[in-house]
Parts: C-alpha cells; sequence; structure tokens
C-alpha cells in the first residue's frame, strides 16, 4: 500500500486516475487535506475544506464488469463499520452508497472506471472536523460531520488508518467470495430497506417500496404487485412501509 498526501488537489479521484492510467499498482492511495474541485455522484460538486478525509484508492479488480457497482457499496460498508466501531456512531447506510448519522449525509462514495475497466478508483469524503458552516445554507439540514455527532474532533489520521484497514478486510472478502456475506451486512447498516422510495433516474421517476438489493447491488423496488431492478440513480427516503 502507497499513500501519498497532498496539501490541495483539484480532486483526489482525477489524481488517483491519472496514476493509474500510467500504471500505478493497486492500492495506491491518494489523499489530500482539501480538494477544490472535489467530486460528487451524478456530476455533482462535493464541498471538501480542511477537517474532512479525502481520500481515493486505486483497484484493479478481477471480477466480472456486472459486479462493479458492488465496489462502491462495499466501501459504503467499511465506512459505517468504522464510524460504529471507532466512534460508536450509529452509521447507516443510503442506497447506493450514501454513509448517514441520523438521516444526515455525513459521507459519499465515487467510483469510476478507466478504459476497459483497467482500474477502478474508488474515492471517499468523509465529513470529519468540518465546521457546519463552510457548507452551503442549503445542505445544512442535510448534512453532518462527525464532529458535530460527537460534540469533538477526531485524529484524521486513526480514521484514515482504520478505514483502510477495513476496506481492504471487506475488498479482499468481495474478491474472494460472492456478496452474500457482505450483502447481509449491507442490509442489516441500510436505512434504504423496508422504506417507500422516490428513485430519479436518467430515464423515468419511480416510486414504490425498497424491498431488497441483489448480488449485483440493484436496488428492488415493488410498484404496484411487479418488482422493479434498479442499478443508479437517486434515491429519495419516503417513509416506512
Amino acid at each position: 500500500m502507497m499513500i501519498l498526501h497532498f496539501k490541495e488537489v483539484d480532486s483526489t479521484n482525477e489524481v488517483a486516475k491519472k496514476l493509474a492510467a500510467i500504471g500505478a499498482p493497486e492500492w495506491t492511495i491518494v489523499s489530500s487535506d482539501s480538494q477544490t474541485e472535489g467530486k460528487g455522484r451524478l456530476g455533482r460538486r462535493w464541498i471538501s475544506p480542511q477537517g474532512g478525509l479525502w481520500i481515493s484508492i486505486v483497484l484493479r479488480p478481477d471480477i466480472e464488469e456486472s459486479r462493479l457497482p458492488i465496489i462502491p457499496m462495499v466501501s459504503g460498508i467499511s465506512v459505517a463499520k468504522v464510524l460504529c466501531d471507532m466512534y460508536g456512531l450509529p452509521a447507516k447506510l443510503k442506497w447506493p452508497n450514501d454513509v448517514l448519522l441520523k438521516e444526515r449525509k455525513v459521507c459519499g462514495i465515487l467510483a469510476e472506471a478507466g478504459e476497459n475497466v483497467e482500474y477502478v478508483v474508488v474515492g471517499i469524503g468523509i465529513n470529519a472536523n468540518i465546521d457546519m458552516n463552510k457548507f452551503p445554507a442549503q445542505l445544512r439540514n442535510s448534512t453532518t460531520t462527525i464532529s458535530t455527532e460527537l460534540k469533538r474532533e477526531v485524529d484524521l489520521n486513526a480514521l484514515k488508518i482504520g478505514l483502510l484497514d477495513q476496506f481492504k478486510e471487506d475488498y479482499n472478502n468481495l474478491i474472494r467470495q460472492d456478496f452474500s456475506i457482505l450483502k447481509e451486512e449491507w442490509r442489516h447498516l441500510s436505512s434504504t430497506l423496508g422504506q417507500k422510495v422516490k428513485v430519479i433516474t436518467p430515464k423515468e421517476i419511480i416510486e414504490g417500496n425498497a424491498i431488497d438489493i441483489d448480488g449485483e447491488g440493484a436496488l428492488l423496488i415493488e410498484v404496484s404487485g411487479r418488482i422493479k431492478r434498479i442499478f443508479s440513480g437517486d434515491c429519495i427516503h419516503l417513509s416506512n412501509f
């Protein structure tokens, strides 16, 4: 494992992708104190000031392409377990790969694959020791930080080491075996299953009951007695069913 740390970059994912494209080995890690152009899912900007953990991991997974969406889900499992184990926080997972504390987002995950899936870069952004006033006003009701929940700051290096150790274990389990054991962990940590949800995809808006995920990480939604498999989209929790 090689860790490259910077004071500031545009995006740790962009740096990691450039390194991966010229042959950087698996488990090359890029982290930074801050990002000027942090990226979220669906092309959104990710606010990344000092005080957060901004990290990207180069992977070269030997798995079927259809199972690649599971990798960011496994990353979410790892983050949630670290928040629970290291800090006693009741972390939950919102499909596909957000980590929540009390239904507020504390971590986002973005996975990007190289050409012909020669590599996958997993970017993980954790709001750790960030002043909530640094977030735009429209995000403050849906966002939180570890320090806000604990009423104290945490050691970012210890968080990084704990996360990398946990993710390496979970990722290796994924590579060595099928998704069944990790899927049970995701179910246990999920805040989405058992909810009425609205999922916005590029083609349609689906409303129904989130009942499960399948072996490829797709969300199974019951709509008027029929099951729809959704592989990506914005998921909005409406209520319990």
